[in-house]
């Protein structure tokens, strides 16, 4: 029986945001924690779904889960 650090995990984006904070400024700090040039930031907020990261652990998974928040 799989254990939870045996589960993989994959980090989905959708470029989403809440409405809690300021676009520009999000996208701003998301590009410089993740190094993105402005075409792929602009990709990634464009309302379609991405893989960040795919077949990685669960505690990996809560690491970007908490950087990107």
């Amino acid at each position: 029986m799989p254990t939870l650090s045996d589960i993989l995990c994959r980090i989905v984006f959708s470029g989403t945001l809440t409405g809690e904070y300021d676009e520009e400024e999000t996208q701003r700090r998301f590009a410089a924690s993740f190094n993105l040039d402005t075409q792929r930031l602009q990709r990634l907020f464009s309302g379609k779904e991405f893989d960040l990261k795919s077949n990685i652990s669960e505690s990996r998974a809560m690491d970007y889960a908490f950087k990107i928040a």
